[in-house]
């Protein structure tokens, strides 16, 4: 494969959303990954009729591993932790590098899918964020 071809399968990732693609021949084979910006998700709002009483729009950030290597907290974390946009939340350690992971927004944590120790791969979903940009202003 020329690296034409590596080219346009990397801008067809991209635009399609895509952040991971593992391809196979006789002979060869390519694994390429393309590190996403974390993913803001938007909750539409309830119709008129329907009186909610939680805000109208949720937005949830999902923090992933952009390394290999083993994840060590920098603090003890867990659902509900406030955390202010730039804060370590923790550490990858690879063969030759270490890597700082970083909450991308203001808010609260809402999942924690990964373990103190534990191995992680290229995108990896580490963390779950509700983002509130009123949080730690």
């Amino acid at each position: 494969m020329n690296p034409s071809q590596i080219r346009t399968l990397y801008d067809a990732m991209t635009k399609g959303g895509f952040n991971l693609l593992e391809m196979s021949t006789p002979f060869s084979r390519l694994r390429l990954f393309v590190p996403m910006q974390n993913k803001v998700f938007e909750q539409p709002s309830p119709s008129e009729s329907e009186p909610s009483p939680v805000p109208t729009v949720i937005k949830r950030t999902e923090v992933i591993s952009e390394r290999v290597g083993i994840f060590s907290f920098k603090a003890p974390l867990e659902p509900g932790v406030v955390l202010k946009k730039g804060q370590i939340l923790g550490i990858i350690k690879g063969i030759s590098i270490q890597d700082q992971v970083i909450a991308p927004c203001n808010g609260k944590i809402t999942a924690v899918h990964i373990r103190n120790g534990e191995i992680v791969e290229f995108g990896k979903l580490l963390f779950t964020i509700e983002a509130d940009e009123k949080i730690l202003r």
